[in-house]
């Protein structure tokens, strides 16, 4: 007998610490949660399973953050109808730095899950997205997608190391896009790399996205190449979201030099032989006024809204997988975060 108590007393501690501890998490989430992070520090994240609380995520998939690069998709359409080089050029260019506007917000989106699709289409672009989830445990993706003159193909495969107050995500995929030649020649097929992505300040600070590293962008097909540096942000913001490069011929001589923001905009100032401008300066791109929603609680852009199908002002997700229940919490202002709905958020990811 005494035994017997001894061992349900070891059983009720064992309880009570359980309980402790969960009563823990509910009062200090943040906390609690950051706690748990210590144990894959340096570790590759994209590889392990981790519970992730709702507070940390966004009302979107990651096949839907594939997607929000292709916003300003009407680059490549112009591209496709440009005769000059350096014009094409230059518009690719464009694009693979617009492609990162959307990335300045730090919510998490959801993995999907195995064999999940997702689809958008632009009539007015001519834009046709698809996108499959083709692995969840390490989460990789693929899409296609069709513009106007134009298409594209990307597998997107990721490591992304956890540093204590940082995670660090490196690209391992690959892309190509292939753009048709108004004059009937072979159409030029581009490939490009991705800089390295930090989101920074994850437990002490303001959190912050930042790109650096050099993106180096090759046609295939006549020999141009661009090479971009992303240059990484020091202290006080010092050089925030700045891009230079400079475009190529194929025996090297300059013919564009480029500067901007990737968050912001890009000029592009064409070059002689030597270097020297032979032209004025052209905005290349920039994103629009109302980009992002004022006062959005995840920073979103109008166009994310637009892939999940509502308004901005209701923010009541709808169709297909977007009725999935930790979708539908995380994206409802006023939703009950009860234990129930919160543990099958978090079983789903």
């Amino acid at each position: 007998f005494e035994a017997e108590a001894q061992d349900a007393g070891r059983v009720a501690s064992g309880e009570d610490r359980a309980m402790g501890e969960q009563d823990h998490e509910k009062e200090h989430p943040r906390s609690s949660f950051i706690a748990r992070l210590g144990s894959f520090l340096g570790s590759d994240v994209m590889s392990t399973h981790i519970h992730v609380p709702m507070w940390v995520m966004e009302p979107t998939t990651q096949l839907m953050r594939m997607a929000e690069t292709f916003e300003f998709a009407q680059l490549l359409n112009d591209a496709a109808e440009a005769r000059d080089p350096a014009t094409r050029h230059a518009l690719v260019v464009a694009f693979v730095v617009s492609a990162f506007a959307h990335t300045t917000r730090t919510g998490k989106p959801f993995v999907p899950v195995k064999g999940e699709t997702f689809e958008y289409e632009n009539r007015r672009s001519g834009l046709k997205f698809y996108a499959e989830q083709l692995s969840d445990r390490p989460s990789v993706s693929a899409s296609m997608v069709e513009g106007r003159g134009w298409h594209f193909g990307e597998t997107v495969d990721v490591s992304a190391h956890f540093h204590g107050n940082a995670i660090e995500v490196k690209s391992r995929g690959s892309r190509f896009l292939e753009l048709h030649s108004v004059a009937g020649a072979d159409p030029d097929v581009f490939s490009w790399n991705l800089p390295t992505a930090l989101a920074g300040n994850l437990v002490v600070g303001g959190a912050f996205v930042d790109q650096f590293g050099s993106v180096v962008l090759t046609n295939h097909t006549t020999g141009h190449k661009a090479r971009l540096e992303f240059r990484k942000m020091g202290w006080l913001n010092a050089g925030k979201g700045e891009v230079a490069g400079l475009l190529c011929d194929p025996v090297g001589a300059p013919m564009m030099r480029f500067w901007g923001k990737w968050f912001e905009s890009l000029d592009g100032t064409p070059l002689d032989s030597q270097g020297s401008p032979s032209g004025p300066t052209r905005r290349l791109w920039s994103v629009p006024e109302g980009f992002k929603i004022h006062g959005d609680q995840w920073n979103m852009t109008r166009f994310a809204y637009e892939l999940l199908g509502v308004d901005p002002s209701s923010r009541q997700p709808c169709g297909e997988t977007r009725l999935a229940v930790e979708q539908t919490v995380s994206s409802s202002v006023n939703a009950p975060r009860n234990a129930s709905s919160e543990s099958e958020a978090v079983a789903a990811l």
